[in-house]
This record gives structure tokens, sequence and C-alpha cells, in this order.
């Protein structure tokens, strides 16, 4: 990825506090300026999107976050559509889901890396970050 100098991040999960919670962690744990924006909702991340209203260079996505997603595979739909509309941005999974076989199968729709939403979760998506940002330290 390029050399930042503001970083631009979407926090996609519909707990208002968690993603607080997760932007105080990220904005104090990295070492550039960054807009962190929540989306309770995908709709409401796909809109400012498409209006060019945000552009993200990493996009925190909860897993389970579209309850309209199938069985199989619960935010493949999320996951492809955020791979279309900002193929560039780094795509963080984060989920209580422990099964390695759906994590395995966001990385293969495209994320980034996924995160098991844990008493870590906060310095383990703050750390895939900074991978993000200074990709040969990681």
């Amino acid at each position: 990825m390029e050399s930042f100098k503001h970083l631009t991040i979407a926090i996609l999960d519909n707990n208002p506090l968690f993603a607080e919670m997760l932007k105080k962690s990220i904005l104090s744990g990295i070492e550039i300026k960054a807009s962190i924006m929540p989306y309770l909702t995908p709709d409401d991340f796909f809109k400012e999107v498409e209006a060019n209203r945000i552009q993200p260079d990493v996009v925190v996505l909860d897993y389970l976050l579209n309850v309209q997603c199938d069985e199989e595979a619960p935010c493949k739909q999320n996951i492809e559509h955020i791979r279309r509309v900002v193929p560039e941005a780094a795509l963080i999974v984060i989920s209580d889901e422990k099964d390695m076989h759906e994590a395995a199968k966001t990385l293969q729709l495209g994320a980034h890396e996924f995160v098991l939403k844990d008493k870590f979760v906060f310095s383990h998506v703050t750390s895939t970050i900074q991978g993000v940002l200074n990709p040969s330290k990681s």
C-alpha cells in the first residue's frame, strides 16, 4: 500500500459503544492522523462511498453485521460489495465466530485479516492497521 499522511477508516458495526471503543483504541495506537467513521449498517456505509463522501483506506467489518446475509457465509455479500466499491482498502473482519473455516472463507473473499472479538480485539485491530501502514514491519 501507499505511504499515508492521513488515514481514513470506516468501522461497520451495529454496536455503537463497541465502535467508539475501537475508534479510541485505534487513534491511541497508530502513529498517524486518522479520520474514523462508524457505520451501524452496511447500507449507510455504501451510500457514503457511492456518493463519494468517504474513500476509506481501511474498513473494519463486523462479521455478522447484516442479518440478510446467507447462512453459509454470513458476511459474504458485504465483503464482495466492499471489494467492488473500495477495492484498494484493507479489509479487517472482526467476529465472535471461532470457526476457522469461516475465517478462511472471509480471507478467500478478500479480507486482509480476520480478528476474533475477544479481550485482545482492540490491540489486534490496531496492530493490523499498523501493519497496513508499515507493511515491511509486519
